[in-house]
C-alpha cells in the first residue's frame, strides 16, 4: 500500500511540475556573463552575499523559493514552504508554511 501511495504522489508531483510556469515580470535584469568566476574566489562564509551582489548589479531585487516535501515515513504528511528574500539585505520579506495532511 505504501508503494502505491508513493507512486501516486510521485505521479502527482510530475503532473504539477509540468504545469509550473516560470515568468519574469521585470525582464530588465540580467546575470553578468561568467558570474561564477568571481564567486569561486569568495570566502564560503560570504558566498550568499557575493551572489546577491551579482544579482543586484544585474537589476534583480527579490528571489522567491518554493519547496514541497513529503515524509518518507508517512506519505500522508507533507510541508509546503514559500519564501521571498530581498537581495539587498538577504532578509526574508515573506514566508508561508503549509502543513499538508
Amino acid at each position: 500500500k505504501d508503494e502505491m501511495e508513493l507512486s501516486r504522489l510521485e505521479e502527482e508531483q510530475r503532473s504539477m511540475r509540468a504545469r509550473v510556469k516560470v515568468f519574469d515580470d521585470n525582464e530588465s535584469w540580467k546575470v553578468p556573463s561568467n558570474p561564477f568566476e568571481s564567486l569561486a574566489r569568495e570566502d564560503p562564509s560570504t558566498l550568499q552575499q557575493a551572489a546577491a551582489k551579482i544579482l543586484l548589479r544585474g537589476g534583480l531585487e527579490y528571489v522567491c523559493g518554493v519547496d514541497i516535501s513529503v515524509s518518507q515515513k508517512d506519505a500522508t504528511f507533507g510541508v509546503g514552504v514559500l519564501s521571498v528574500v530581498k537581495l539587498e539585505s538577504l532578509d526574508v520579506v515573506y514566508e508561508e508554511v503549509v502543513y499538508l495532511t
